[in-house]
């Protein structure tokens, strides 16, 4: 099927953008199938059409049978605005309906912890005990969790890294197939660098042999359940109680991370919306909303508070103070 040839008027700008997701490290057949199911729409209703209009947009959004849910239609969604916006930057008036959107917005409210909790928090997850010999979670959880802090990172992402995805030489980080299937590189903190260090000194000493670059005393990948139990011991440790409803979790230190580096913007300049696009790489995501939601999230009462700083809980000294955890 990944032979097919495109046929349709537009057969030329579907494989163009087509080429251009592949080459930016999306996943090419998950575009693949949806564009194949537009190109034979258009073949067949819409001949002579050779940019995305009004109708077409009407037709392609109408939910099949086989979808049982509203996922795979808001793929195929974003999937179509993504060939419009396409066709638009190359001259042509495709047409974006309004409301033809990728997903809804977040129904929920984050956690927005202040700097005060920050520090409780990582004080209590660098408090987690030793329990016996083969016992990794006192090595893994500091840096496991400051780096999904300081690279603002998905738990899965963080769970996924592989040994080879680390690079130390250029401070970057390989994200595998994402939420939203498709690679990215970004660049870590320069004071994770000394903690990634230590870390896979410490871990090697165990001899456990393992491709994953966070792992259990038996090699194995960590799990997202690995996750919540420990956000949540933590939690309760440095007394975080509940906020508007909902309590601290570990997705909140993604979002922490996001609304400080939006917050720092503010502070500096004011230029939010100018610098969106770098933030929106960065947390790999696919459309504007999404990106925008950290935005409209940030209480008002938030900014000039001089919670801005994303290294706030990550100093020079962390590796020094890291160096007394006992390590078996």
């Amino acid at each position: 099927m990944m032979n097919y040839t495109f046929k349709s008027r537009m057969a030329d700008d579907i494989a163009a953008f087509l080429r251009l997701k592949r080459v930016t490290g999306h996943d090419e057949e998950s575009y693949f199938y949806p564009l194949v199911y537009l190109d034979r729409l258009c073949l067949r209703y819409f001949p002579s059409s050779d940019t995305i209009n009004k109708e077409i947009a009407d037709v392609f959004k109408r939910k099949k049978k086989s979808e049982s849910s509203n996922e795979s239609l808001n793929r195929r969604l974003s999937i179509l605005k993504g060939l419009a916006e396409y066709q638009r930057s190359i001259g042509k008036d495709a047409y974006l309906c309004e409301g033809l959107r990728a997903r809804v917005i977040q129904d929920f409210i984050p956690y927005l912890p202040t700097d005060d909790e920050l520090s409780m928090l990582f004080k209590a997850i660098d408090s987690f005990p030793c329990t016996s010999k083969s016992d990794t979670d006192h090595i893994v959880a500091p840096v496991l969790f400051r780096l999904m802090y300081t690279c603002a990172l998905r738990p899965g992402e963080v769970t996924n890294l592989l040994k080879k995805d680390i690079d130390f030489s250029n401070r970057m980080l390989h994200i595998r197939m994402t939420k939203t299937r498709h690679d990215r590189l970004i660049p870590f903190h320069d004071d994770m660098l000394p903690l990634l260090k230590l870390y896979e000194e410490k871990i090697g000493k165990l001899e456990i042999d393992s491709p994953w670059f966070f792992h259990n005393a038996c090699g194995k990948q960590l799990n997202e359940d690995w996750i919540k139990s420990h956000i949540r011991r933590a939690r309760e440790k440095a007394g975080l109680k509940e906020k508007h409803g909902v309590l601290f979790r570990a997705y909140d230190l993604r979002h922490a991370a996001a609304s400080r580096i939006v917050m720092r913007w503010q502070n500096e300049d004011g230029n939010i919306m100018g610098r969106l696009p770098y933030l929106m790489a960065y947390m790999g995501h696919v459309d504007w909303d999404s990106t925008l939601y950290y935005v409209s999230v940030i209480p008002e009462q938030f900014y000039g508070k001089g919670i801005v700083n994303i290294a706030d809980i990550l100093t020079r000294e962390d590796a020094n103070e890291m160096e007394e955890i006992k390590w078996w």
